[in-house]
This record gives structure tokens, C-alpha cells and sequence, in this order.
């Protein structure tokens, strides 16, 4: 499997320690088992993955009796990958003679697509009047999310069915659910929950998965991920890409604010509401309450976050290739942010899971960029740069 993380994070020794990462909790095993025993009825398999991940994603478990069947694979949430590494991930996997798909679940036109190539997958069976699919794949990522897509794509043709709960937790679904998605001939879905392999075999792959959602936070730590994703975007040398954006989000700020005073100053103010004003200036100085950054104010939140990664990486005048100098410009970074979004000293080491939460909400959104964490295998970009 290809890795798409640099030496330097593999070497780096987090404070927050370096333990194997594992997540297979029992339900996982009863499904490992239910797929297996229903396999031999499925027409046509849909192995969802991440788009960011397009092999760490696969449970390697699966691959061996996964590939006897007619398969599709999906790369899911592919808004959140790189742009510029999609067709020569697709060439890398046609070569190989996989049948591929990159697609947002959240799109209706990614879904149509996905449709027409599953309808591709089943063409030499489609004289028969039922046709069955699986959906498999790890957690959270996004199998439920697809099949509701095309659930909502095909509704007209055949009556409304109960959908698959979505959620953003991984291990949402919790049993093999069967959903209606077309008729003439009548194409049943099986909904499976994630299912990931008993023994992840390293610390890079654990801290993918756990970072794209596919592992509970909790089960690494949300300060131990901030970590590992902090030195993630230093080592591509993000924030410096985020320069310009964010002088033009200081610029309509400083505008927007411009233009509310002149506002203010136009109009007629009486004496009652002078008074008033002066009154709250002065309650509000001498008993000042402690400003709190929202997630609701998402935007804000992000424009913090960046303007204090830019400002540390600016500052810093280590080896970026050196860990102990990444760790140390992690742990002014940590800090930075900590003060930037205004977390209490007060909540002591809990502060530091607040810093962490709040920077994989943003990087699982996609507003600190987008990125592929896995990297084409060393073959298939030789391939790429000799066509």
C-alpha cells in the first residue's frame, strides 16, 4: 500500500504517544461473517472507498473474495480529494483492469453516474427480474450516503421505501438492511455496516483512517490526530498557499466594518439613546465577558486557524524533515491555536482535545484544502511519466 505521508511523520515521536491502532468491535465480526454467507447471492458488488485514501480505504480482508465477484468500485467524496491526482488515480486502477468510479454522494449528477455504471456492471445479467447489489466498505465512507442518493435518483419509478440512515459517525449501520433503487428489472441494495480488518498492520495507515473519519477519534484521541494532521499540512507546506485568501478575507472584514460604522454615523441619535450607549460601553468595560470562537461561525473559524499555521510556519526556521523541529513548530502551532480560537486555560489538557476537534471538523469538510493522503504506487507514476 502506498503511502502518502513523508518519512518525517513515521519518525516523529507525538507526546501523545506512538500505540498500534485498532478498531474492530463485535458487531464488525458479525457482519465480516453475514457478507461472507451472502455473497454467493449478490449480482454485482459495490465496494465503497475514500477518495483520499483510495487503498488505504480497502479492507484488505475483503480483496481476495471481493475480486470473484462482479465488482464497481467507488471512490467516494471525491470534492475532498486532490483535483489534479484524480485521472491518474482512474488510469492507475483502468490499468489494472478495475472497473472505477469517482464520485460525490452529495451530487446529484455523481450519482447519475454511478448509476449508469452500475447499470454497466449488471448489462449481460439484466434480463433477469431481480437483481441484487452490495454496498461494502469501511466506515464513513459514505456508503449509506450513496445508496439514499440513488434511492432519491429512482424514486418515481417505484413507491417511496424507508432510506438508510446517514450519519457522521463511523458504525452507523449496524445490519445488513436491504433498499429498492430501480424496477424493470427490480434492483435491491444490501446496506452493510463498516467493516474494518481486526489488526491494522501500521501506525500510518491507523492514522489515516482515524483522520478521514474511518476510526472513532476517541479510540486515538482528537489531540493526538490535531497533531498528526498539523505536521500533515506543515510537511506539504499548506498554509502558504492559504496567503492569498486569507488577505482577501481580512480585506471584505475590514470593508464590511467600514461600512457598518459610516452606517452607524448616519444615524440621528437622541439623548435617550446616547445615554444608553454610553451606559452599555461602560458595563461592557467593566465587566468584559470572555469572547468564545463557534463553529457556527465557520467561516471565522477557519480564517484563525489558517492565520495562525501561516504566521508559525512563516516564523519557523527549522528542518521541516528533521522531527524534532516538526514536533516543536506542532507544539507552538498547538498552542497558537489554542489562544487564536480562545479555548480556556481553565479546562487544562481537555483544551487540547477542543484544539484537535475543531481542526478535523475543518480538514474533514474541506476547508483547510484538499488533500490525497495516499500517493500512486512508485510503478504507476513511472507509467504515467513515460505516456
Amino acid at each position: 500500500m502506498a503511502s502518502g505521508v513523508p518519512k518525517v511523520l513515521m519518525k516523529m515521536a507525538f507526546k501523545t504517544g506512538t500505540a498500534p491502532i485498532n478498531w474492530f468491535p463485535g458487531h464488525m465480526a458479525t457482519a465480516t461473517r453475514a457478507i461472507r454467507e451472502r455473497l454467493r447471492l449478490i449480482d454485482l458488488v459495490v465496494e465503497v472507498r475514500d477518495s483520499r485514501i483510495p487503498y488505504t480505504s480497502a479492507n484488505e480482508d475483503f480483496q481476495d473474495f471481493l475480486s470473484r465477484k462482479r465488482r464497481l468500485i467507488v471512490f467516494n467524496k471525491s470534492d475532498l480529494t486532490n483535483p489534479n491526482l484524480v485521472p491518474k488515480w482512474k488510469d492507475h486502477f483502468e490499468a489494472k483492469g478495475e472497473p472505477i468510479v469517482f464520485v460525490n454522494a452529495h451530487c446529484k449528477e455523481s450519482i447519475k453516474l454511478l448509476f449508469k455504471e452500475i447499470r454497466k456492471g449488471l448489462q449481460n445479467i439484466m434480463d433477469r427480474p431481480t437483481l441484487l447489489i452490495m454496498v461494502v466498505g469501511i466506515p464513513n465512507v459514505g456508503k449509506s450516503a450513496i445508496i439514499n442518493g440513488l434511492h432519491a435518483l429512482s424514486h418515481t419509478e417505484y413507491e417511496k421505501l424507508k432510506k438508510a440512515a446517514v450519519g457522521s459517525l463511523p458504525g452507523v449501520t449496524l445490519n445488513l438492511q436491504g433498499f429498492k433503487i430501480h424496477s424493470k428489472p427490480s434492483i435491491f441494495v444490501l446496506d452493510t455496516p463498516g467493516v474494518l480488518v481486526p489488526n491494522i498492520r501500521d501506525l500510518d495507515m491507523g492514522l489515516k483512517l482515524a483522520l478521514t473519519g474511518a476510526i472513532k477519534d476517541s479510540v486515538v484521541g482528537e489531540e493526538r490526530l490535531g497533531r498528526y494532521l498539523l505536521a500533515f499540512l506543515n510537511s506539504r507546506k499548506a498554509p502558504f498557499k492559504w496567503q492569498k485568501s486569507i488577505e482577501a478575507a481580512r480585506a471584505r472584514e475590514r470593508e464590511e466594518k467600514e461600512k457598518k460604522e459610516q452606517v452607524e454615523k448616519a444615524k440621528p441619535k437622541t439623548l435617550l439613546e446616547l445615554k444608553k450607549q454610553a451606559y452599555l460601553a461602560e458595563k461592557r468595560a467593566n465587566n468584559p465577558k470572555p469572547e468564545r470562537v463557534s463553529d457556527h461561525n465557520k467561516d471565522h473559524v477557519v480564517l484563525l486557524v489558517r492565520e495562525a499555521l501561516l504566521n508559525t510556519l512563516s516564523n519557523f526556521d527549522g528542518d521541516l524533515e528533521d522531527e524534532k523541529d516538526m514536533e516543536a513548530l506542532v507544539d507552538i502551532q498547538m498552542h497558537e491555536l489554542r489562544r487564536a480560537l480562545k479555548i480556556s486555560i481553565e479546562l487544562g489538557d481537555k483544551g487540547w482535545e477542543f484544539v484537535g476537534k475543531k481542526l478535523l471538523n475543518l480538514f474533514r469538510v474541506g476547508r483547510l484544502g484538499n488533500f490525497a493522503l495516499d500517493v500512486l504506487p512508485e510503478d504507476a507514476q513511472n507509467q504515467i511519466q513515460c505516456t
